[in-house]
């Protein structure tokens, strides 16, 4: 269970957090975090993730809402799919967006409450990521 956690919080991530440097410095709401707490990570690999969720406590407040807000919809696709998860993917070795794959590769045949939670997400990333690409 604890795989499709990293999985998806690694998913939500990828355009928000892990590529400060493509975005304008106002927009992303935890770059100077990441420059400050992890200046020494290399991003990729969820490896920038990890350093912001080992200093969750030291993260400023616009950075901890952002992270906040990817926890709950975490939790949420876990919730939801973690059946699914355990039906399909459970052998799958995790990293490198390979679980994520997975329950790509099955979506015709995942449970709707999965593919619900898992479309919302994917489109409010999307979402985010447009929005960033305006400022």
């Amino acid at each position: 269970m604890k795989r499709i956690h990293v999985l998806i919080l690694v998913v939500l991530s990828l355009g928000i957090m892990t590529a400060p440097h493509t975005y304008a410095e106002d927009v992303n709401p935890c770059e100077k975090d990441i420059a400050k707490l992890c200046k020494n990570i290399e991003p990729g690999d969820g490896r920038i993730l990890r350093c912001l969720t080992l200093s969750k406590e030291d993260l400023r407040p616009p950075c901890k809402k952002q992270f906040n807000q990817i926890e709950k919809a975490v939790e949420e696709v876990q919730n939801a799919c973690a059946d699914d998860y355990a039906l399909f993917c459970s052998s799958v070795l995790p990293g490198q967006g390979r679980i994520a794959a997975c329950l790509e590769k099955n979506q015709k045949i995942l449970t709707p409450k999965c593919k619900t939670n898992l479309a919302a997400v994917k489109q409010k990333a999307k979402e985010i990521q447009e929005q960033m690409k305006k400022k």
